[in-house]
């Protein structure tokens, strides 16, 4: 069972990783859907979402690595049950995760 203060941690952590990608933007230029945050088996922080796209990847997943203060950044293609075109990037800082996102799914992110 979650504790108050580790609920409270990941909203803070999702948070930052929404404002870091400018996710509100982002979701309205790329048709974001589905944003949900956790924590993975190893214990680091994520916030991941779906999104509209024909080409390359269609979810993308942010984790927080707090060791290195690094992100890993996980893109595929989902249709059905079937998980496609799988890639994932480390070691990004926070200020490569907008461009990251727009060179790899070839979506624009700005006007």
């Amino acid at each position: 069972m979650r504790t108050t203060t580790e609920t409270t941690n990941e909203q803070k952590v999702h948070e930052i990783i929404m404002e870091q990608i400018n996710y509100r933007r982002l979701a309205v230029m790329v048709g974001g859907w589905n944003p949900c945050y956790g924590t993975s088996n190893n214990g680091d922080e994520y916030f991941s979402f779906r999104f509209k796209a024909k080409s390359t990847a269609n979810y993308c997943k942010i984790t927080l690595n707090r060791a290195t203060d690094t992100y890993t950044v996980y893109f595929c293609k989902i249709r059905g049950i079937n998980i496609l075109n799988d890639k994932e990037y480390t070691l990004i800082y926070a200020d490569q995760l907008e461009a990251l996102f727009a060179n790899y799914t070839r979506l624009a992110t700005r006007l």
